[in-house]
Order: structure tokens, then C-alpha cells, then sequence
């Protein structure tokens, strides 16, 4: 028993690699929101305080197409050809995504969306004998409202 605790843990320190540094890294993103309040349509992760009636709740869940690619082939004597493959995932849109709910809070009769929220969502999917693919997108929603008064 204890040569086989050894020999994992070995196998373990020889797997891991040290992380010695890590690099600064800077991300800014933006969501603009300007086109849809050209339109008069409100989009906010804020309430609302003025008047308005309630329409609906509006939640979307959007994931990439992914696609198995093979790289390249390798054909051995008397064996079966063996493949070098990869997922490759669709990149994502958050602008499409926004457009998606703003079109369905319109069908809906709104002309608002508050407590606007997006988060990221990560789905992982088992693919037979290859390692789990792990696949990202986003969850947006918000309550559709309509507000009275001036913007009739």
C-alpha cells in the first residue's frame, strides 16, 4: 500500500509544473447600449421609479456552436488511421445577444428593461473517450416593463 501512495505521489509532483510568475493582465469591456436608447427603449440594471406596467420577465441562455475539426491524419501499416482533433468554438456576440432580448421585450409590448443582468455561463459536455469540453456563453435577463407618461 504505502509503494503505491509513493509511486502516485511521484507521479504527481512530476505531473504539476510550479508556477514561478504570473504576468499583470488588464481587461476592459464595454456593452453599448446608446443604439437602443436612441430608439427610446430603456435598458438598466437599476428599478424604475417612475410609472410603468409590469410585462414579463425576459431570460435568455445563449451558447457557442462547437465543432470537432481534425488537424491532420496519420495512416500506419495494418493499423487504423489515427486523428488529430480539436474543438473549435463559435466566438460570441454580446451585441446579437442584447438585440435578442430588446426584439422579444418589443413583442412583449415593453419599452424598458430593468434589473438588466449578464453572466457568464459555463456548460461542460462529455464527448466519449476525449477529455470533457468545458464550452462558455451567457445568461441575460430582466424585467420587461412598459413606462407610462412621457414616454407613451
Amino acid at each position: 500500500m504505502n509503494k503505491i501512495f509513493i509511486l502516485f505521489f511521484l507521479l504527481l509532483i512530476i505531473a504539476c509544473q510550479t508556477v514561478t510568475y504570473i504576468p499583470p493582465y488588464t481587461s476592459v469591456s464595454t456593452i453599448d447600449l446608446t443604439k437602443y436608447s436612441r430608439e427610446g427603449f430603456l435598458i438598466t440594471p437599476y428599478k424604475y421609479d417612475a410609472d410603468y406596467e409590469s410585462v414579463g420577465y425576459i431570460f435568455v441562455e445563449t451558447m457557442p456552436e462547437a465543432n470537432l475539426v481534425t488537424l491532420e491524419k496519420t495512416e500506419q501499416a495494418g493499423h487504423a488511421e489515427n486523428a488529430k482533433t480539436e474543438w473549435q468554438v463559435d466566438k460570441m456576440s454580446i451585441d446579437k445577444i442584447i438585440d435578442s432580448i430588446h426584439q422579444k421585450a418589443l413583442q412583449m409590448g415593453a419599452n424598458a428593461i430593468i434589473d438588466f443582468k449578464i453572466e457568464q455561463t459555463t456548460k461542460n459536455y462529455s464527448v466519449g473517450r476525449m477529455s470533457p469540453l468545458t464550452i462558455q456563453g451567457f445568461t441575460i435577463s430582466g424585467f420587461a416593463i412598459k413606462r407610462l407618461g412621457a414616454f407613451k
